[in-house]
């Protein structure tokens, strides 16, 4: 049965087709990904990502059991690369080390990459991040923490790359000023 194939020729009926497969397979493709991540949070967006990939060679595919086979691959893989990812950025957090703050505040202009690299406790500097204002917390968010290239964040806000670029430079001294500032309360509250 060539369940797939031939679908240039009518849209409508790709759409269709694409339905059905989404409907009989969703759950299928998110146990797989709940099986590698154990976190119920990635499901939708990894399975969202895992049926546009799909979308994308569904011309490719010429039957249900192939559809069925490329799902559970490309779900798995899906899956597999974002705890990598994920695995990356937590195998980095621990406590703050205070001598790491001590030379962001004596050194002119450490670089915020160098420092988020070096310091144990990426989630707090995170949560710093956070605290900035929207318009430079989401570049250093997409740039510190999902590895974005300022390219590819222009891309994802549909923005100047040198307006990225900008607001990135900008976040990056804010960022640092509210070390400082962290590292000299912290120091008063310890006296």
């Amino acid at each position: 049965m060539t369940f797939l194939s031939n679908n240039k020729d009518n849209s409508a009926i790709n759409r269709e087709k694409f339905d059905n497969i989404y409907s009989m397979f969703f759950v299928y493709v998110g146990a797989i990904i709940y099986k590698i991540t154990n976190d119920n949070a990635s499901i939708d967006d990894l399975a969202h990502d895992v049926f546009t990939k799909f979308w994308e060679k569904f011309d490719t595919i010429p039957d249900l059991d192939e559809a069925k086979a490329w799902l559970s691959v490309v779900s798995r893989n899906t899956a597999i690369n974002w705890n990598k990812k994920r695995n990356s950025i937590n195998n980095a957090i621990t406590d703050i080390d205070d001598d790491i703050l001590s030379d962001i505040s004596r050194s002119p202009s450490p670089d915020v990459a160098e420092i988020i690299a070096s310091n144990d406790n990426v989630e707090f500097i995170f949560s710093q991040i956070n605290c900035l204002d929207k318009k430079y917390s989401d570049i250093l968010m997409l740039y510190f923490k999902f590895h974005y290239t300022t390219n590819e964040i222009a891309t994802l806000l549909d923005m100047n790359i040198k307006t990225v670029y900008t607001r990135f430079e900008r976040g990056k001294l804010l960022l640092r000023e509210l070390l400082i500032e962290y590292e000299r309360s912290d120091k008063d509250v310890r006296r």
